[in-house]
């Protein structure tokens, strides 16, 4: 990552993750976010290693034969440190007292470029500035500080010591420190997406449509390239394939929508076998939207899913959030908010990049989130909030806001708060799944009870690090925890109007998902909650066109289930098969079933020793 020219222009350094170090889970005692930086002859040869850079990340090299690294100090100050690029005696160069994700000096050190708070900005460099003359606060540079993007800059590079380089979302910027001209590039590159071809039918199953909550007890469901040709009473006789699943029932795809695992590569180093993608979908998941995340790194999973390049559900998200506290570990997130141009500004930067919505969490004051709010109906995305006390939620859906996420804490919700927020339309994902804090996650109720660590699915999808993490050897009754009567306040939401959608908030991706629907089911009729994982979710994205239901003409996403969910909402988690955009995959393993057979490939995450389980023969007696 991060490559540059050394100075004499005769070899590329980049910084590198150590081989030993691979996949989010590297071996035990490695951490994923240590680096080498090595250097790769520009007229091809054997790469060189120059040094053992950690946590550091490489900014670039200096005219003078020196290479820059940025270090993050436990004040989360950067510092900027130079070394020789063949390796040798490290020199602190200097400090910035504020929480910028990379600063980079120019090579002839008469400039420092710095990402901050999503935008790059540059100032000349004072020949004075050291570390020995104590950090650069930014905030205090006044003038001299130039901010050069507003729908922000990410990925800066010195081209040269008076051109930088930046980019944000499909432009490409270059600015000139000297004339401070910056010249843009709208980048328009397409990949096709891979789509299945022939035709499938699904053939005697019970199918819930979820289209005005219409049950064919016994039909089929033909789907041709990524499309729902028919649905009921169909004729297979044309299919290229045909699979009898009588016995079994067909409802749409499952739609998580407040699903946080898109940014899980901490160094951004994507794996195309990516455990969490994987879980979601063979959980019956196809579509999942993450509130929340960071842009650099959930943009370009959504992108490889959709290429075909990561197995998976649809992914959608907001990309990074607003907030609205001091300098700190969301100082990242902070924009103040005055005006609508401000507004505009992070809704742009966000939808440039691909965002179906902004997050607000909890800016400071009503006027910014109605600023984002009239910014976001402009751009034609939604807005999700984080919730708050019953007054501030009702404050968000008067402001405009699309909906909010996590429970109405209040206990119990009269018919006033629930009739409002139903006849405003409002959107609401509970996560009852961490409500019950802080006596004790609603998560517990579930972790108790099922037996993940000796469960073979989720030893095929999910990391034995943190199955051993979450597991839970308590078995507390129902009575002990509120979240059935924070479901009652859902359902009537739901029954006065309002849409109700299901989020596992990525605690147990995937099978959290059938967990929420468990909760929801406490209060609604299978068929409410069926219709809460799947039409609700979507109209909350606002891609009901497309999924969220058995309709002709629709994405052809559904799951095949071996029970009957109608009977017993549990029965979501008995996946034999999922279809996503008409592509067929075995509910276990996700191995391709249609339009070919094609295995999953590698798990890198599974550790098969870790389940051993040996018992060594009596031979003595206990005494």
């Amino acid at each position: 990552m991060w490559p540059a020219w050394s100075p004499d222009g005769r070899s590329l350094v980049v910084q590198r993750r150590p081989e030993a170090i691979t996949g989010p889970y590297p071996p035990s005692g490695a951490s994923r976010r240590q680096w080498d930086l090595v250097s790769i002859p520009a007229e091809g040869g054997a790469t060189a290693h120059v040094s053992r850079i950690g946590r550091m990340l490489f900014a670039g090299a200096s005219s003078g034969g020196e290479i820059f690294l940025n270090d993050r100090l436990a004040n989360r100050n950067v510092r900027v440190v130079s070394q020789p690029v063949p390796g040798g005696a490290r020199r602190n160069e200097l400090e910035i007292k504020s929480f910028v994700r990379r600063a980079l000096p120019s090579p002839d050190r008469r400039w420092l470029a710095v990402e901050w708070r999503h935008d790059v900005y540059v100032t000349p460099l004072p020949s004075s500035a050291s570390a020995a003359g104590g950090p650069i606060d930014l905030a205090r540079l006044g003038r001299s500080l130039r901010r050069l993007s507003t729908e922000g800059g990410y990925f800066a590079r010195w081209r040269g010591s008076t051109t930088l380089e930046f980019s944000s979302g499909n432009r490409y910027y270059a600015h000139d420190v000297r004339t401070g001209r910056t010249d843009t590039v709208t980048v328009r590159l397409t990949v096709a997406k891979p789509a299945p071809t022939g035709t499938i039918a699904l053939r005697g199953a019970r199918i819930v449509t979820m289209d005005r909550r219409r049950v064919i007890e016994a039909g089929t469901v033909v789907v041709t390239g990524t499309r729902l040709r028919c649905v009921g009473d169909c004729d297979a006789a044309g299919a290229d394939r045909v699979i009898d699943v009588t016995g079994k029932t067909i409802i749409p795809g499952l739609i998580d929508h407040h699903a946080h695992h898109l940014d899980r590569e901490p160094d951004g180093v994507i794996d195309r076998q990516r455990a969490s993608s994987g879980a979601y979908l063979a959980h019956g998941v196809t579509t999942i939207l993450d509130p929340a995340t960071s842009n650099t790194a959930s943009f370009t999973v959504a992108e490889m899913v959709e290429a075909g390049r990561i197995v998976g559900p649809h992914s959608f998200t907001t990309g990074t959030l607003l907030i609205c506290m001091d300098e700190g570990e969301y100082d990242d997130a902070q924009r103040d908010i005055r005006t609508l141009a401000d507004a505009r500004e992070h809704v742009n930067r966000q939808a440039n990049f691909g965002a179906v919505a902004a997050k607000d969490y909890k800016l400071c004051t009503r006027t910014a989130r109605q600023l984002i709010a009239q910014a976001a109906r402009e751009r034609g995305i939604g807005v999700v909030a984080e919730a708050g006390d019953l007054v501030y939620n009702l404050g968000l859906i008067m402001g405009g806001h699309t909906g909010w996420e996590h429970p109405l804490q209040t206990v119990p919700v009269y018919r006033d708060v629930t009739t409002f927020l139903g006849q405003a339309g409002a959107h609401h994902t509970p996560n009852h799944l961490i409500a019950d804090f802080p006596h004790g996650t609603s998560l517990e109720y579930w972790l108790g009870r099922e037996d993940l660590w000796n469960d073979p699915k989720a030893q095929l999808w999910f990391p034995w690090q943190e199955s051993v993490a979450r597991r839970v050897f308590v078995q507390k009754p129902l009575s002990e925890y509120y979240f059935p009567i924070l479901a009652e306040a859902s359902a009537d939401i739901k029954r006065a109007g309002g849409y109700v959608a299901v989020g596992d908030h990525g605690e147990r991706t995937g099978r959290s998902t059938s967990w929420e629907l468990g909760h929801l089911a406490m209060a609604m009729t299978p068929m409410e909650a069926l219709e809460a994982a799947t039409l609700d979710g979507a109209h909350y994205i606002g891609i009901e066109g497309e999924v969220g239901s058995l309709e002709v003409g629709k994405l052809a996403d559904l799951v095949v289930l071996s029970g009957n969910p109608l009977e017993t909402i549990r029965h979501t988690a008995a996946i034999a098969y999922v279809m996503k955009a008409g592509r067929l995959y075995d509910g276990m393993t996700l191995d391709e079933v249609w339009p070919a057979p094609r295995p999953y490939g590698a798990r890198p995450w599974v550790d098969r020793a870790m389940f051993r389980s040996d018992t060594k023969s009596d031979t003595g007696s206990v005494r």
